[in-house]
């Protein structure tokens, strides 16, 4: 498996630069922008790197993982005031977990392997800090139901129900 680091930089919204507490679980995210690239997203988010605190730990699409934020350090991925993360797994997002985003397209084949890469690349996460691949995935959706839809956005591209 070939991952990029191509990191947002430091001392940024997107990326401040604080210390995580250590990785105990994984939220599972879609871009939400149909037919962009895991670089696209990376060059936005650099890009807009002092516009706003959103940001993921890494993008990943048919051909590229890209890591554009440490995983030790936050990544502002799941809104801070919902307590869904905290009631079930006792922290919260920022601070505990990895962001993963999938890219999708109208291609459904470019969408089949960049979801293939995605879940390589959490089963790889999962073996690295010892997670549990049945208990330790959230989708974004469950973690901010009354705002968010991903991965579920992309999963329906290719018909998966939910990892």
């Amino acid at each position: 498996m070939n991952i990029i680091q191509k990191y947002i930089p430091t001392g940024t919204k997107r990326r401040p630069g604080i210390k995580n507490k250590g990785i105990k679980f994984i939220v599972a995210h879609d871009t939400g922008n149909l037919n962009s690239t895991a670089e696209q997203n990376v060059n936005y988010f650099i890009k807009s790197a002092n516009d706003m605190e959103a940001s993921a730990h890494t993008f990943i699409d048919d051909i590229s993982i890209i890591e554009c934020i440490p995983d030790n350090e936050v990544a502002y991925h799941v809104r801070g005031l919902v307590p869904i993360d905290n009631n079930k797994f006792g922290c919260d997002s920022n601070d505990n977990a990895l962001g993963v985003e999938l890219c999708f397209f109208t291609d459904i084949k470019r969408t089949e392997k960049a979801y293939n890469n995605y879940v390589e690349y959490i089963k790889y996460k999962c073996t690295q800090y010892n997670l549990d691949i049945n208990k330790f995935i959230e989708g974004h959706y469950k973690l901010d139901p009354t705002r968010r839809s991903d991965p579920l956005n992309a999963f329906k591209i290719i018909g998966v129900l939910f990892i």
